[in-house]
Parts: structure tokens; sequence; C-alpha cells
């Protein structure tokens, strides 16, 4: 994790620029715990996501949302908290 930016916050005009570090999948198993950064772009009607791995916490707010039509309906950063919610509870079984 040595090249790994300082989790961040940054608002601009039009968006919010969030890094968060995510566990990397597959830690359960091999109990590596690789972190890997996941960049989050928040605006007024979208939320984009890069990451280098297909990771679940994306995965399972994904599926969330959509059991919970609301939740899209409350717009992108509610959305993105439902990341960070979802991308936590990965770390609770470290505590």
């Amino acid at each position: 994790m040595a090249d790994a930016p300082t989790p961040k916050f940054e608002r601009f005009d039009d968006y919010i620029y969030v890094v968060w570090h995510a566990l990397t999948p597959g830690w359960e198993k091999t109990r590596d715990f690789t972190l890997c950064d996941l960049d989050v772009m928040i605006g007024r009607n979208y939320l984009l996501t890069s990451h280098n791995h297909a990771l679940p916490s994306i995965e399972q707010a994904f599926t969330a949302a959509g059991k919970d039509p609301d939740q899209l309906r409350k717009g992108p950063a509610s959305c993105a908290a439902l990341i960070a919610e979802v991308l936590t509870e990965r770390y609770l079984p470290l505590a």
C-alpha cells in the first residue's frame, strides 16, 4: 500500500471527490489485508467510481440499491453513503 494516497475528501464547484481505501477481494480467505483505492466522484446527477479490483462493497451496495428503488431516488450522495457503509462493514471482522 506504499503507493496509495491518503483517504481524502475534496469539494469542487460541480462535484465532490473522495478517496477511500477498500479491502481487496478475498482477504477473508487469505488474511492478506491489502488495500486498494476506491475513487468516487459525486455530482448533482451522477456517481462515478474507479477502482482496480472488482470490489464486493460496490457490488453489495448496487444490489441493495436495486432492492430498494427509493435509495436511488435519494440521489448520488445517498448512494455514495451506502457504498461507504458497506465498505466500512467489511472491516468489522478485523475488530
